[in-house]
């Protein structure tokens, strides 16, 4: 339609109408870019908010994992502490609290981030959807950190299964323990678990060793801690 009007004003020498209709054309190809660059771009917002979600969810779980993992160390260390102080007192020591101090002290539990929506950003290739390169910079970050909280509590079960497990498997009831640890001790219990312990210099190493350990994990999880409140921050801020 448009081609046969150029045509004819061509034919006519209407150079008005010929400049009108190539004008027509041009706004028309443009409009139509602008409209689908604008669905494109709005395409890229709902994709950007649905992973900034996912990744503000897989932060609020982690952190409060971090919590948990960070409770978990100081009260460890806390025990470890009684437990030597139980081996340098003289005489009789409380049977139950020993038996459950030790075993939150030979508990290990590993903490292993799932961190779904930056493998999910990284292996679509939508990384440049988030604006705030801030976010996935800190996420790589984070991950990064995690690489040494593995290694560290790899150390950690490694040097609590040589001087702990391996030297208190002999003498400690694990199942009286347990019951005491959860707050239900038997009515009997040994103490000679306790005398074995106090001479054996394996076990004060371990038990040193899991505070230096432990005291180690809490420093590096309080700085990832922050990093993960920081990169919320990013994330709130984007939605």
């Amino acid at each position: 339609m448009i081609l046969s009007r150029i045509t004819q004003a061509l034919k006519t020498q209407n150079w008005f109408a010929v400049g009108l209709e190539f004008f027509i054309v041009i706004a028309g190809v443009v409009i139509g870019f602008q409209i689908q660059a604008w669905n494109a771009g709005r395409s890229d917002r709902t994709d950007e908010s649905r992973y900034l979600l996912q990744v503000g969810a897989d932060l609020a779980h982690d952190l409060s994992r971090v919590d948990h993992f960070l409770e978990l160390y100081v009260s460890q260390t806390a025990a470890a502490q009684r437990v030597i102080g139980y081996h340098e007192a003289q005489g009789d020591v409380n049977l139950a609290a020993y038996y459950g101090d030790v075993i939150a002290v030979l508990y290990f539990e590993e903490h292993v981030p799932r961190y779904a929506s930056l493998d999910a950003l990284l292996g679509s290739g939508d990384v440049g959807l988030l604006r705030d390169e801030r976010i996935v910079t800190q996420l790589l970050e984070i991950n990064l950190r995690y690489e040494e909280i593995a290694k560290l509590q790899a150390h950690k079960y490694d040097d609590v299964r040589e001087f702990l497990y391996a030297t208190y498997g002999d003498t400690l009831d694990y199942a009286a323990g347990i019951d005491a640890w959860l707050g239900h001790p038997p009515s009997v219990l040994s103490p000679e678990v306790v005398e074995q312990s106090r001479d054996d210099l394996r076990i004060k190493n371990g038990l040193t060793v899991v505070i230096f350990n432990n005291n180690l994990l809490v420093e590096k999880l309080q700085a990832i801690r922050a990093m993960i409140v920081e990169a919320h921050g990013f994330v709130t801020e984007t939605l």
